[in-house]
């Protein structure tokens, strides 16, 4: 009951001194005086004197001392608005940094002192706020507490300024709007942080991404560049071990372990065997059931391969190219007429899965291997990025396809000549936890140019 009451003798006080702060903030300094403490509750019972006491005593912190014109002081203000006026929709806190560019603005066009029409108009205009005389002394007294502003108010009404402090000036330059590269820098740099090669620091981030649109010139092209990082898709492990996880479930949970053969697609030490482990892992719970091809060709009677499955694991579907070659020359022979599967295998249930696939990928594996479509699964499937078809393009984008194509053809021609929009044309926006494969635009990724700064690790 007694912490009810002393909550709402606080509020009521906080109310009329927020009131009498806006209505009062540039007169003399005694102004707080003229009024009696009755004044500030209505008819309190005799008996709640001790609850109003002590309702001031806890309100303390929110004053400053007689040397300043506000009651309130620059703390009090800002918190009591969080606290206790949560309906205001403009803020004190939300005029701060509006105003002191307003000032910054008006002293470099070559005018001094404050005009409060100018304040008015500007932060209107830039900022959306209509803003009280008042209220804009209010947020004069705050600069002033902060040591943004020199500011006296004097007996009156009025009040004496002799502009920013050097403090004010580089905190105004600090918070000025920032160029459309500027803001796109700071809003894209958190997404490297999910990179394992990348500091756990949003400072550092922001420098290796600034340092890789600096390759560019103009701001046409450091748009085009950082349009490129906002589209990036990064195939974390979390993603690939959860597409990995719901492929599983779907299809093997009730399938004894020991007819089930993982191998990694180029073998231990490739990128295929870094996710096989991670895979193996969350299935079998430590304990690898992976094997290798020596081992599973070993098995040469095709009824060893009855109710078996043979699962191969990748990263990556670009062009189709690399898993071609690896499945013609480790599971298939040539019979004199076409290459056809191995036959010790024709019995065997053979899956590649990927974490990330392309259409075209898929297509030509499909065309080049016995492999069916319905065979081959992966978490993702992503179009090459310039594919009119794209739905980004669908999109309103900062800048054109065309355009944007021209500018990576441009760049990767002096980086890859022969792979300008990535190997084999795959035209890819991928990048792992740990690496970047070469069917991303080497633009992001390629390093053996030293005067080319890389963002991403191959």
């Amino acid at each position: 009951m007694y912490t009810e009451k002393l909550e709402s003798y606080k509020k009521q006080i906080l109310d009329k001194l927020y009131f009498l702060t806006k209505e009062n903030v540039s007169k003399s300094k005694d102004w707080f005086h003229l009024y009696d403490k009755t004044q500030f509750i209505q008819n309190p019972p005799s008996n709640d004197k001790l609850i109003i006491d002590a309702a001031w005593g806890d309100i303390r912190y929110y004053l400053k001392d007689n040397r300043f014109q506000v009651r309130f002081s620059e703390y009090g203000i800002i918190s009591y608005e969080e606290r206790y006026n949560p309906p205001v929709t403009i803020r004190f806190k939300d005029l701060i940094i509006p105003v002191l560019i307003a000032i910054f603005e008006y002293e470099i066009s070559g005018n001094s002192g404050i005009n409060i029409e100018y304040i008015q108009d500007f932060v209107h205009k830039n900022y959306n706020f209509n803003i009280a005389e008042n209220d804009i002394n209010v947020v004069l007294a705050i600069l002033g507490a902060r040591n943004y502003l020199n500011i006296k108010f004097v007996t009156g009404g009025s009040f004496v300024s002799w502009g920013l402090t050097d403090s004010g000036k580089v905190e105004a330059i600090k918070a000025k709007p920032k160029s459309p590269i500027e803001k796109a820098i700071k809003n894209l740099s958190s997404r490297l942080l999910k990179l394992d090669y990348y500091e756990k620091d949003l400072n550092f981030c922001s420098i290796k991404l600034k340092k890789w649109v600096e390759n560019f010139e103009g701001e046409k092209e450091k748009l085009a560049a950082l349009f490129l990082m906002e589209n990036l898709f990064i195939a974390s492990n979390e993603l690939g071990i959860n597409a990995w996880k719901n492929y599983y479930t779907t299809n093997f949970e009730n399938i004894n372990h020991k007819d089930i053969y993982l191998l990694a697609t180029g073998g231990p030490g490739s990128s295929g065997g870094a996710w096989l482990h991670k895979f193996a892992r969350e299935i079998y719970e430590g304990k690898e059931q992976s094997r290798s091809l020596k081992a599973i060709k070993g098995k040469k009677d095709p009824s060893d391969w009855e109710n078996k499955s043979i699962i191969f694991i990748d990263d990556i579907i670009g062009s189709g190219d690399q898993f071609k070659e690896f499945f013609e020359n480790n599971m298939m022979q040539d019979t004199g007429t076409k290459k056809e599967i191995l036959s010790q295998f024709k019995e065997a249930h053979i899956i590649y899965f990927v974490v990330v696939a392309t259409e075209q990928g898929i297509n030509y594996i499909t065309q080049e291997t016995p492999l069916k479509r319905e065979n081959i699964k992966c978490g993702y499937l992503l179009p090459k990025f310039f594919d009119p078809n794209n739905p980004i393009w669908d999109k309103t984008t900062p800048i054109t396809r065309e355009e944007c194509l021209r500018i990576c053809e441009e760049y990767g021609k002096k980086l890859w000549p022969e792979y300008p929009l990535g190997f084999l044309d795959s035209q890819l926006l991928v990048a792992y936890q740990d690496h970047t494969p070469d069917n991303t635009l080497p633009i992001l990724w390629w390093k053996n140019n030293g005067d080319w700064n890389p963002l991403l690790k191959r």
